[in-house]
């Protein structure tokens, strides 16, 4: 026998003219009995994971009684079999007023969520939500006010059994920020469980064999407070089957959390956001060990109706994808032999290296420190965690570099560069760099956090140096560090400097002004040394970002006879020994490859065909133009080459952004945009066809896709298109960045 389930989400109730709603909910309500019928899909349970209303308002939920009575009559089962959390729609975000935007601890978490401690969030902000649940469920539940979790229920569907655990995640929802703000509290979750497990062992004692447990709520888990978040997903890892969620307006679905687990997730997108935008729902249905997803679109072709999404698993001649939650119980083995053969010893191939070449650059004033590295990370074999701290630009990232390339042979793991600048950025990295650099790969089917998860054990097997590079702070990089017993180097750098807990933190200063000019007379010369030294150190403080692009400059102007001009110019001038010298040196089409590279990309990923591509579509440039201007940044050192990408200083970048409106090219800047924008749409369709690929995410992550970056007039993206780009950004797992295009599209 089997059990069949409705999972629906996102109806955004609220006043005013009710036709467009009416006639895309009508349309499900219709669909119902056409899939009873037509497919054999009679839901035995539906399930709501919020926003419910749009603004959490008493007169908004006036309507919704009408459309979940047709909905249980269509089904033909009683409100008993219908569960609803809240979603962030159903707040009243003006009664939040004064209230805390979120917890800043879980020691914060443990005293908020106290039993009897007032939870203004919820009997507050969403007073109208539970006024409506209550008076909508009387006789059969009450919704908690004073926990985020329950009621726990249980119930037996012919054979099966089913416990659901219902969560609210909308407590702190304030506005278009609330990613990595939201919270459950662990203290809630921890009493639920203790239910869950009591109601799930009672239906086995009654019999039933296989009993499934489900979770709901609106968002997806990676929206918690990364104090928690880590502790909420394991201990749903350990408790539930199924997790059921709103919030994406996208049909979403995915297996795993640990990158083994069978744990499946459900996105059933939004039941109703104008007929404008896809309005989705899905079905499940689990029969013997495994669960079916059958998921529904709303079309408006010829009449409105309900039929099959071929969107969700587009590889699938069925349309539909069966996940497995149990292993089939199979017989019990005979006794193995008395000595078993030993496990096959671990592949000694030695792996390679994604740390980029240093080429002609010279490296000065930093053997103390390579001295210092080489004696803390003198055991590969002993998991070590070193953090190189510093201003930007003193030259953390190429001492790791140096570091990885001088005792490589410490490590058969390999040794890699990763850009850490984010947790997503991170996962990313690792995906691509295991790949490239150690031929390893996760199932292709997995979003890039778990594929990440899922390789790093793989990775980090054997002596292996990690380098996590521009990591913001501790808890940004805690997730990505391998279990205690794998032989890893993990070296960090960072400009954050309260590193309390991972390893020993050490300092990486300005070079000495010796050291400052030791390296201007390797880069130019012993005559441009002895006439600009001094002056440019002082004044670049330091800093090798500022000092290795002047000294480069210097460099060409000697060799074309020009330093005596230098001079003249004003080259000893403060305002001009820096990035502006430089900058005012390089020819028109250099300068504008540069502010298009600094404005339209991620200065530490610039894909240099992508840029290519739009300055000769754009600007008419030849490819011998683009050569010969990408080669003059090369040559001072302004844009670094690499495997993958090129690369560009923060701090340059930030000098360019910062001079753009002074510079003549926001005429050409203008021109160019909408060719970019056309090119970061192609690869946002291409992710929707095909997710999970790590080379086409990293390209769209290089365009910086944000919603106020590319929701400009002269970018030309529509709201339709620019909802393109908000379902590849979730595809990739950047929910934060596909909320804004997902909020522009419904205002629009």
């Amino acid at each position: 026998m089997t059990l069949t389930w409705l999972h629906v989400s996102d109806f955004h109730f609220k006043g005013g003219d009710s036709y467009d709603r009416d006639v895309v909910l009508n349309a499900l309500v219709d669909s119902v009995a056409w899939h009873i019928k037509e497919k054999g899909l009679q839901p035995d349970l539906i399930f709501a994971t919020g926003d419910i209303a749009s603004t959490g308002t008493r007169p908004e939920y006036e309507a919704v009684n009408g459309f979940l009575d047709a909905l249980l009559k269509a089904a033909g089962i009683g409100k008993e079999r219908l569960f609803v959390v809240p979603g962030n729609h159903d707040v009243n975000r003006s009664l939040g007023l004064g209230l805390a935007r979120t917890l800043a601890s879980e020691t914060d978490s443990v005293g908020y969520f106290k039993p009897g401690h007032p939870k203004p969030h919820l009997t507050s902000k969403q007073g109208a939500f539970l006024e409506w649940y209550n008076r909508y469920f009387q006789g059969v539940r009450a919704h908690p006010t004073d926990s985020t979790c329950g009621p726990v229920e249980s119930l037996r569907v012919g054979d099966h059994g089913i416990v659901v655990l219902p969560l609210n995640s909308a407590l702190f929802c304030k506005g278009d920020d609330d990613h990595g703000k939201l919270w459950i509290g662990r203290r809630c979750l921890d009493d639920a469980t203790q239910t869950l497990i009591q109601k799930t062992e009672a239906l086995k004692a009654q019999g039933v064999a296989r009993v499934l447990r489900i979770a709901l709520l609106h968002h997806p888990l990676e929206w918690l407070h990364d104090e928690e978040a880590n502790a909420i997903e394991a201990a749903l890892l350990d408790s539930i089957d199924v997790l059921l969620h709103g919030h994406l307006h996208k049909n979403k679905a995915f297996q795993g959390g640990d990158g083994t687990s069978t744990f499946l997730r459900l996105g059933a997108g939004a039941s109703y956001q104008t007929r404008q935008w896809p309005n989705t729902a899905l079905y499940g249905r689990l029969e013997g060990n495994g669960v079916e997803v059958f998921p529904l679109r709303y079309t408006d072709d010829s009449r409105p109706t309900w039929r099959h999404d071929p969107g969700l698993f587009p590889h699938s001649a069925s349309g539909t994808r069966i996940f497995t939650l149990w292993e089939e119980e199979r017989p019990t083995p005979p006794d193995p032999p008395s000595s078993p053969p030993p496990n096959p010893a671990p592949s000694t191939e030695r792996r390679g290296s994604t740390i980029p070449s240093r080429g002609t650059l010279p490296f000065v004033g930093r053997e103390a420190l390579l001295k210092t590295l080489s004696e803390r990370l003198n055991a590969p074999h002993t998991q070590t965690v070193v953090i190189l701290h510093g201003p930007p630009g003193v030259g953390k990232s190429e001492l790791a570099r140096e570091y990885g390339r001088r005792h490589g042979d410490r490590y058969p793991g390999g040794t890699f560069f990763l850009d850490a600048a984010t947790p997503d950025a991170l996962a990313l990295d690792l995906v691509r760099q295991a790949r490239d650099g150690a031929s390893l790969s996760a199932p292709a089917d997995l979003p890039i956090k778990d594929q990440a998860h899922f390789i790093l054990p793989r990775l980090t097997d054997r002596p292996v140096l990690l380098i996590y590079d521009n990591a913001p702070d501790e808890d940004s990089v805690r997730p990505w560090l391998p279990g205690s017993r794998n032989p890893a180097h993990i070296l960090i750098t960072s400009t954050f400097e309260r590193w309390n807990f991972l390893g020993e933190a050490i300092d990486v200063p300005p070079l000495t002004e010796a050291d400052a000019v030791s390296l201007v007379r390797e880069i130019a010369g012993e005559e441009v040394a002895n006439q600009f030294g001094t002056p440019l150190a002082r004044q670049a403080e330091g800093l090798p970002v500022q000092i290795v692009p002047v000294a480069a400059s210097l460099k060409a102007d000697q060799q074309r006879g020009r330093l005596g001009r230098a001079e003249r110019d004003g080259i000893c001038d403060p305002a001009r020994l820096s990035f502006q010298g430089v900058y005012d040196k390089l020819d028109p089409d250099a300068r504008l490859l540069l502010h298009v590279a600094s404005q339209f990309f991620d200065p530490q990923h610039l894909p240099e065909n992508d840029l290519r591509q739009g300055l000769v579509t754009a600007c008419q440039w030849s490819d011998a133009t683009f050569r010969d201007a990408l080669g003059a940044t090369f040559d001072r050192h302004l844009i670094q080459p690499g495997e993958r990408a090129l690369r560009m200083h923060q701090l340059f970048a930030a000098f360019l952004r910062d001079s753009v409106a002074a510079a003549p090219f926001q005429e050409p800047l203008s021109a160019l945009a909408p060719a970019f924008a056309r090119q970061l749409l192609a690869i946002g369709k291409g992710i929707a066809n095909n997710p999970n690929q790590p080379d086409r995410v990293a390209l769209l992550m290089a365009y910086r896709p944000t919603c106020d970056r590319w929701a400009t007039p002269e970018h030309d993206l529509s709201a339709r298109k620019g909802k393109i780009i908000g379902n590849a950004l979730i595809e990739s797992g950047r929910f934060v960045e596909a909320q804004p295009w997902f909020e522009r599209a419904v205002k629009e």
